[in-house]
């Protein structure tokens, strides 16, 4: 009963963090100036967090094949046994941080779901992550990057 509720509570929570990163419906297309800006941007020069650095900064169970870069982690938490969030700021431009997502995911493996401007969906088997980026206010050479992660959680589905 309590592993059910669990898992009822963390794909609610996982529809709410969709709602408040904007959601995304599989069909939402980026626009042609965003999608070009990212594309033509450098990737950002980033490290990859070690797995003991994920259990710290983000939670003592996140999946250590999920790619994330060094940063100042703002918030990061499980939702359940199959769900995790995190806000991180990380140094360089939106459009070079978001490409730096796009090729580091991509070339693990991951599939690229759906992007529209400053968000992107990717899934991996039974894993989906949604992401959120957004320049740091007064600080255009910082992104924050919000995350949410799910296996075997629908993360992409929002209300």
């Amino acid at each position: 009963m309590l592993r059910r509720q669990l898992a009822t509570a963390s794909v609610a929570v996982m529809f709410v963090l969709g709602g408040l990163l904007g959601g995304c419906s599989g069909a939402a297309k980026p626009s042609a100036s965003s999608a070009d800006a990212v594309l033509a941007a450098q990737p950002a020069k980033l490290t990859m967090m070690s797995s003991a650095e994920k259990t710290s900064q983000i939670a003592s169970n996140f999946p250590m094949q999920v790619p994330v870069p060094v940063g100042e982690v703002e918030r990061g938490q499980a939702q359940g046994r199959s769900a995790w969030d995190y806000t991180i700021v990380l140094p360089g431009e939106v459009a070079s941080i978001e490409r730096w997502y796009m090729d580091v995911y991509t070339g693990a493996e991951w599939t690229l779901v759906s992007r529209s401007a400053n968000s992107m969906a990717l899934e991996k088997n039974r894993a989906q992550t949604q992401l959120q980026f957004d320049a740091v206010e007064g600080q255009p050479s910082k992104t924050r990057v919000t995350a949410a992660v799910g296996v075997g959680t629908q993360v992409l589905q929002t209300q």
